[in-house]
């Protein structure tokens, strides 16, 4: 098994391993979903755009009835895109002015903003779709993202189709690698903070893995450096931390005016 391989289940643990010294920490990768919010942003777009409450406890119960890498991402998107009634709506306009009201945990810009006063590269790495995890990282001025899934649109920018990563896990690696190479790191030089199975790859690869506990994770807590409960608690393993300087919070909105309240991604409720 390779450093960039999902941990198996004879690897050793983090608990095992010898406590490493001094860690030469100087970049920072972040989820986005679980992570940086409280929650899925499927739920948001999925209503915003015409799905029935029924339809999206469907497709988020057939989505969690098969795990990485067996699950079929080509029935997933089929199920996806057969459940929109009304394509009109699915534009990337809509789309992006949904994302700019996606709130973030109310510790996520102190986070962001003290690994920047400290000079880090920063980039998000999510599983989730490329519109999405722009819009999030022009919001936190980050530079760097990168996405396990694409949407497509025509040339009157309707959604024509979404192109998923076989294997988000993996991609995660490959992407980790792209901004270690793009900004002169080495994957031990990067702290890594993710609250999913997708990002083990990225603990095993860098051994910095920081794990945003959420309920059904906690079994993750094994393979990582570290688990938190609030995005705060990183802050102290970065040079410099608690305090010190950070960018002024990045306030949330309360909603999309016009658009109704976010379902449960677990029940459509």
């Amino acid at each position: 098994m390779t450093r960039h391989e999902v941990i198996g289940g004879d690897r050793e643990t983090a608990a095992e391993r010898a406590p490493r010294g001094a860690r030469r920490l100087r970049g920072l990768a972040l989820d986005i979903d679980g992570t940086l919010t409280e929650g899925d942003y499927y739920p948001l777009i999925l209503r915003a755009l015409g799905m029935r409450d029924e339809a999206i406890a469907v497709f988020f119960r057939n989505l969690r009835g098969s795990e990485p890498p067996e699950m079929d991402y080509h029935r997933v998107r089929a199920d996806l895109m057969r459940s929109w009634p009304d394509r009109e709506r699915a534009t990337r306009e809509l789309m992006e002015g949904i994302f700019r009201y996606v709130p973030f945990r109310p510790e996520a810009s102190r986070l962001v903003g003290h690994a920047r006063a400290l000079g880090w590269p920063i980039c998000l790495i999510t599983a989730s779709m490329d519109v999405y995890a722009r819009a999030i990282a022009r919001r936190l001025g980050i530079g760097d993202w990168y996405s396990g899934c694409s949407a497509r649109f025509d040339a009157d920018g309707r959604l024509a189709d979404i192109v998923f990563e076989p294997d988000p896990g993996q991609a995660k690696c490959r992407h980790l690698s792209a901004f270690c190479r793009r900004r002169g790191l080495t994957p031990g030089e990067v702290l890594v903070v993710g609250d999913s199975e997708h990002d083990l790859g990225l603990f095993a690869g860098t051994d910095n893995g920081v794990l945003v506990r959420r309920p059904g994770n906690e079994p993750l807590a094994t393979y990582a450096w570290r688990t938190v409960d609030h995005l705060d608690e990183v802050i102290p393993l970065l040079p410099g931390g608690p305090g010190g300087p950070g960018s002024p919070d990045i306030p949330d909105s309360p909603g999309v005016p016009g658009l109704p309240d976010v379902p449960d991604p677990a029940t459509g409720q």
